[in-house]
């Protein structure tokens, strides 16, 4: 078999780059010059001459002579510092005839192996080689069960979980699979970010956006869905094109059934005696008292009239028949007899004839009057049956870790007591497991005025005579994706609910404190009683906090570029006229320090570029879905919550 044999080789400039040293008697090829330098072993390539072969001497190989014929009888020139001669200078004599072609020598030995050489640049790529022939079925990969996404490595769960679970951790974007005892890094699962796609064409014109209006009487519009706030009422209504009527905006759903009535807590210790008080008013009339016990009979009546007299009665029996006589004969026929006069009454059979049939009933007589005398109470009716805890009802996810989080997956809802009776805290995310956004239903139960503001009842989905039941009784706290709520034990017939479990919780509202009632009418005065001691006067209690603004747009400002909020603005309406994106930023109490908790603001997109809701440097913006008008008249309510919070909703999109 035939031996290749490759030199080192490479472009001048390579080679000069490297410098390299060539072994001895080893061959460096420069590729685009097609020269080559011999190695000694010490000698750097720069310094090396070029190997010189009879291409490179071609028609000048007369200009060289061998040293030896300097000075030799024939005129032999001297030679210049190269050694050459000018061209034409070497006379024809000096060559012989050429002589035959020598035999070829022998092949000599194979020289020892070369010092390895640098690698050589990258060749061209050669032509594609054909298919392989396709390789065997692999075995059947493993399914992986995704269970949803946890902050960081730590917060994942360390029990209840099945073989092949995995959860991504937002902190690194890895995978992690449960293999049965721990967690598996299965390292990033999202693909490269891709290039940004085409920009499509613009789409039709939509139909114009429904209109905002605030007024107290009913506007005149016919746009399809819009929007009106009747001042005076705090009402909200839609404008449906189809049936041309407003119809009411109901943020709620019906009224739940009457829910069971709670134990009765247990009796307060008794507190000191206090100090007389001074004498109070007169109190309003009492209830009027039970019925006292039955009078005496009362004295006999008068003889009334007499009566009319009753109709006849029915005709008596035939009496008997008496025996047969026997049989005369026949007399002439006399005339007939005058009737004699009528016998006189018979005495009253002592044998009472039967009872004839009943009569008709007579016309229903003149009401008498009432009776001054109550009848009996009838007997109390059964108790109906229970009826169920009524509310609005939400799907969650039980998490039975107890710390307080940062932040809460969506669904998500926990305690911080593993035993449900010692629960004092509710951390509950925003959104259920069906995404509804709970989070203005939980506001209207924080606003009630009364000192429990709501009540709720966590059960299992699957067994719901499973259930705790708690008061809510404070106000709750935001949080960057849920809510802290203040909570108290009140019954139920578990006390642990198993990590992961589908729950259900059901909310019920507490009434705002009432108004007092009128003052009751002035009940007869009673007998002035003794004097009692002058008791010492009270302090002065202090002074109640002003009321929340009312939402009601007394003015509107027009802005045509961005727009920063300041208190001035409450109860005004921000219309922003531009073709062109704009942003409303929202400040904070060391900016507007006449800010206050309840100032309501509205914003209207008037143009057709979109406004962002954006919060100065230290604010909190909330919004949902988006914090960006939806379209042109657009329009979002902002409320100043207090600590540089903010809460936007309304006609928002992402």
């Amino acid at each position: 078999m035939a031996t290749r044999m490759q030199q080192r080789r490479g472009t001048a400039s390579q080679w000069t780059t490297a410098n390299t040293i060539l072994a001895a008697g080893e061959i460096g090829f420069e590729t685009d010059t097609n020269q080559f330098k011999i190695g000694d072993g010490t000698t750097a390539w720069s310094s090396l001459p070029y190997f010189k072969n009879l291409e490179d001497l071609g028609a000048n190989l007369d200009d060289y002579v061998l040293v030896e014929l300097l000075g030799e009888p024939n005129g032999v020139a001297t030679l210049d510092a190269t050694g050459k001669l000018a061209d034409g200078q070497i006379p024809d004599t000096i060559h012989g005839p050429t002589g035959p072609t020598g035999p070829t020598g022998p092949i000599g030995p194979t020289g020892a192996d070369g010092v390895m050489g640098p690698e050589g640049p990258q060749g061209e790529t050669g032509d594609q080689g054909e298919t392989g022939p396709t390789g065997p079925t692999g075995p059947q990969g493993t399914d992986i069960h995704f269970a949803g996404s946890v902050a960081d490595v730590a917060s994942l769960p360390s029990s209840g979980n099945e073989v092949n679970d995995a959860y991504i951790v937002d902190a690194n974007g890895n995978l992690y699979v449960w293999n049965g005892t721990s967690w598996t890094d299965a390292g990033q699962i999202v693909g490269p970010q891709g290039e940004t796609g085409p920009t499509g064409p613009t789409g039709p014109e939509g139909p114009l956006g429904g209109v905002f209006y605030v007024s107290a009487t009913q506007p005149t519009t016919t746009v399809d869905g819009s929007v009106w706030f009747q001042e005076g009422t705090g009402l909200s209504y839609v404008y449906v094109a189809d049936d041309s009527s407003w119809e009411l905006l109901n943020m709620f759903g019906p009224t739940g059934p009457q829910g069971q009535v709670g134990p009765t807590g247990p009796q307060g210790a008794t507190g000191d005696t206090g100090p007389t008080g001074p004498v109070g008013n007169v109190g309003p009339t009492g209830p009027i008292g039970a019925t006292g016990p039955q009078g005496d009979q009362g004295l006999q009546g008068a003889q009334g009239d007499q009566g009319d007299l009753g109709p006849t009665g029915p005709q008596g029996e035939m009496g008997p028949t008496g025996p047969q006589g026997s049989l005369g004969p026949t007399g002439p026929q006399g005339p007939t007899g005058p009737i004699g006069p009528t016998g006189p009454t018979g005495a009253d059979s002592t044998v009472a004839g039967p009872t004839g049939p009943t009569g008709a009933t007579g016309p229903q007589g003149v009401a008498g009057e009432d009776s001054t005398v109550p009848g009996p109470t009838g007997p109390t009716g059964p108790t109906g049956p229970q009826g169920s805890f009524g509310g609005a009802t939400f799907d969650y996810t039980y998490d039975s870790e107890t710390s307080h989080p940062e932040t809460l997956p969506d669904g998500v809802l926990r305690l911080n007591n593993s035993d449900l009776t010692l629960a004092t805290v509710l951390y509950i995310d925003f959104l259920d497991d069906a995404s509804v956004n709970v989070y203005n239903f939980l506001q209207t139960i924080d606003d009630s005025t009364s000192a429990v503001k709501g009540s709720f009842k966590l059960y299992k989905k699957s067994a719901p005579d499973d259930f705790v039941f708690f008061n809510i009784v404070g106000e709750h706290t935001h949080a960057t994706d849920h809510f802290d709520v203040p909570v108290a034990y009140v019954t139920g017939s578990v006390s642990s609910f198993s990590d992961n479990e589908d729950v259900l919780i059901t909310f019920a509202r507490t009434g705002d404190i009432g108004d007092t009632g009128p003052t009751g009418p002035t009940g007869p005065a009673g007998a002035t009683g003794p004097t009692g001691p002058q008791g010492n006067a009270g302090p002065t209690g202090p002074t109640g906090p002003a009321g929340a603004d009312s939402p009601t747009v007394v003015s509107i400002v027009s802005a045509t570029d961005n727009y920063s909020v300041t208190a001035a603005d409450k109860n005004k309406m921000i219309k922003i006229t531009s073709s062109s994106a704009k942003t409303v930023t929202f400040p904070t109490i060391s900016t507007e320090p006449t800010l206050e908790v309840g100032m309501t603001f509205t914003i209207a997109q008037m143009g057709t570029g979109r406004l962002t809701m954006t919060p100065a440097s230290s604010a909190v913006v909330y919004t949902t879905p988006g914090n960006k008008t939806r379209a042109q008249y657009s329009t979002v309510s902002a409320l100043y919550l207090g600590s540089n919070e903010w809460l936007v909703s309304g006609d928002l999109a992402v």
